[in-house]
C-alpha cells in the first residue's frame, strides 16, 4: 500500500475545492491533493507527462462545459489513466445517474455534504473502499 495517496478533485467552485481540500487535511493519511477548476483542466493534466498522477479522482457532477459524466467518458478514454478510479460527487444523487456512472467506469457516485462532519465521513468511506480497507 501506497505511503502517500494523491486525490485530484474537479470542481468549479473554489468554494467546493477548499472545502474538499480540508476535508482531506482532517483524515488519518497524508494525501496529496491536487485541486482541478474544471473537466478540460484535469484532461490536460492528466495528458501531461510532467505531473504526479493520481491514485483517485473525484468529479463534481455538475460544472459548466464538461459535466462529470463528461469527464469520466474523457478520463476512461485515456489508457495511461483509465485504471484510475473516479467518484462523481455532487449534490444531488438520483439513481439514474449513479447506473450511467457505473456503466461509464465510475466506482461510486458521492453525495456532497456542506456540513464538515457529514463530509469528512462521506471521503473517508470513499478512501477506505478505495483502499480496500472496509
Amino acid at each position: 500500500m501506497k505511503e502517500r495517496l494523491s486525490v485530484m478533485y474537479i470542481d468549479d467552485s473554489a468554494q467546493d475545492r477548499e472545502l474538499f481540500r480540508r476535508i482531506i487535511s482532517l483524515l488519518e493519511r497524508t494525501i496529496h491533493f491536487i485541486p482541478v477548476r474544471h473537466g478540460q483542466e484535469a484532461i490536460d493534466y492528466l495528458q501531461d507527462g510532467n505531473y504526479l498522477l493520481p491514485d483517485l479522482i473525484f468529479v463534481d457532477l455538475q460544472m459548466p462545459g464538461m459535466n462529470g459524466i463528461e469527464v469520466l467518458q474523457e478520463i476512461k478514454k485515456l489508457d495511461h489513466v483509465n485504471h484510475i478510479p473516479v467518484f462523481l460527487y455532487s449534490v444531488s444523487h438520483p439513481e439514474s445517474i449513479e447506473e450511467t456512472a457505473r456503466l461509464l467506469g465510475a466506482v461510486g457516485c458521492l453525495k456532497k455534504e456542506t456540513e464538515l462532519p457529514k463530509a469528512r465521513e462521506i471521503v473517508r468511506v470513499a478512501l477506505l473502499k478505495f483502499l480496500g480497507e472496509n
